[in-house]
């Protein structure tokens, strides 16, 4: 190819934005096992999300609860719900951190190590303040991968006094 031929195709390449092919990158969906089906209508909390575990904890950790589904509960009674799992790898395990995506989830988890084999669990405590359908997200963040927050959704419903 000569000279004019590659400026002519640079600058083609570029007027119009294309990727050069380096730059093109192949992106793999994510398995079916990880799709959560058509969103939910406006307004309304999804009605179940997939347990599958994309993080490097799958294999390590089994978890018992993947979703917690608080059903119906009267505004200003709150209610309690554990995300049970099992350490099955031959490590420890020892749950770094777990947060809520509002303010009205209050988490309690086990601050020493989970040793092989044995099982524990995260308290989730909705405060049950507020009347309406919610859908919330706890994270967890594991030793078995402190770079990816698994994410276990939170879905109920507060009926008004």
């Amino acid at each position: 190819m000569n000279l004019v031929n590659i400026f002519a195709t640079t600058l083609f390449l570029l007027f119009f934005n294309l990727p050069l092919p380096a730059q093109v990158e192949e992106v793999t969906p994510l398995p079916a096992s990880f799709q959560l089906g058509p969103p939910p209508k406006r307004g309304e909390a999804p009605k179940r999300m997939v347990p599958a575990d994309p993080t490097q904890n799958n294999g390590k950790v089994e978890w018992i609860h993947r979703v917690v589904e608080f059903n119906e509960l009267q505004q200003g009674q709150p209610r309690a719900f554990e995300i049970q799992f099992k350490n099955i790898s031959p490590e420890p395990l020892f749950i770094i951190e777990a947060k809520g995506s509002c303010h009205c989830l209050t988490l309690d988890w086990p601050k020493t190590s989970i040793a092989p084999g044995e099982n524990g669990a995260i308290t989730v405590l909705h405060d049950a303040a507020d009347a309406g359908e919610f859908y919330r997200i706890v994270s967890i963040l594991t030793n078995f991968d402190p770079e990816n927050w698994l994410m276990v959704p939170v879905t109920g419903k507060v009926e008004p006094k």
